[in-house]
């Protein structure tokens, strides 16, 4: 009597084997899928983390920057942002011959006293300064130019005291030595100014960053590089890495109150981008 095999054939055990092993590398993708999702989803939100706190720090400064006191400068990968920041800003009394001398503030030559028409109300007082600058100039146009040094603005080391002034409402300002305004206009203002603040973004470095405490210069171009910057006096803050494009814009009318500033920051990792858009509209009459 013939007997039948048993068992398996070395063709259904080769077709076994390709089949295990099939299934076997589609279990791992499936397992390797979410760790990797989570990384990409961890890295998307990382950069977009990242787009947002810079947009925000960038534009809330200049929001409180000195009227018409933004300017921009490229230079190879860099881009830099300066601005003036106000710490606060009060009315000025009008030129009329029934405010006291010692109120009003003499127009064309030095005056060491004045008083505002309202208080400043960001500042504690008393306040006392030989590092904060004095900023006359017309709340409406604000055309004179601040990083001049001169006629609207008090020179570096200048004592600015501030003090509540002879009515409520009111405030003392004493300047020592005198300064001289000129270019101050008809509705005027005084603001009380902290310093320059610079933004670097350096899309070749990766880097944004932004530089307080230097000293006011006329010239941009020589604080337009980390070196310059810290030469005159800057401390730096590092506000975000993986910068790989910088686009900065702004417009400002020849005519009006207001200027437009558009910012554009990517940010790239590991192959995955996000851009940080934002428009702002800075009142120079503020």
């Amino acid at each position: 009597m013939k007997r039948t095999a048993s068992g398996f054939s070395l063709i259904e055990l080769v077709v076994a084997l390709v089949v295990a092993a099939i299934v076997a590398a589609f279990s791992v993708g499936l397992l390797a899928a979410p760790p990797a999702t989570m990384q990409a989803v961890e890295r998307r939100a990382a950069l977009a983390d990242a787009a947002q706190r810079s947009i925000a720090q960038l534009g809330g400064d200049l929001r409180q920057a000195l009227p018409n006191s933004v300017r921009l400068r490229s230079s190879g990968s860099v881009v830099a942002i300066e601005h003036l920041a106000v710490l606060d800003s009060a009315a000025l009394f009008p030129d009329d011959p029934g405010v006291g001398s010692d109120q009003a503030l003499l127009v064309g030559k030095p005056d060491d006293r004045f008083e505002t028409l309202g208080s400043f109300s960001a500042i504690a007082q008393p306040f006392a300064s030989d590092r904060a600058y004095l900023v006359v100039a017309d709340d409406r146009t604000s055309a004179a130019n601040a990083y001049a040094l001169s006629d609207v603005i008090s020179p570096p080391g200048t004592r600015i005291d501030i003090s509540r002034g002879s009515a409520a409402g009111q405030d003392l300002v004493t300047l020592s030595p005198a300064v001289g305004f000129s270019a101050i206009g008809t509705r005027r203002r005084v603001y009380l100014v902290s310093g320059a603040v610079t933004y670097l973004c350096d899309s070749r470095a990766g880097t944004l960053r932004r530089y307080r405490g230097y000293r006011v210069l006329p010239d941009q171009r020589s604080v337009d590089s980390e070196a310059e910057l810290i030469a005159a006096g800057a401390t730096r803050e590092n506000i975000a890495d993986s910068v790989s494009a910088c686009r900065m814009t702004l417009t400002r009318p020849a005519r009006g109150t207001q200027s437009v500033i558009d910012l554009a920051i990517a940010f790239t990792r590991d192959g995955e981008t996000i851009r940080g858009l934002s428009r702002m509209v800075t009142d120079d009459g503020a």
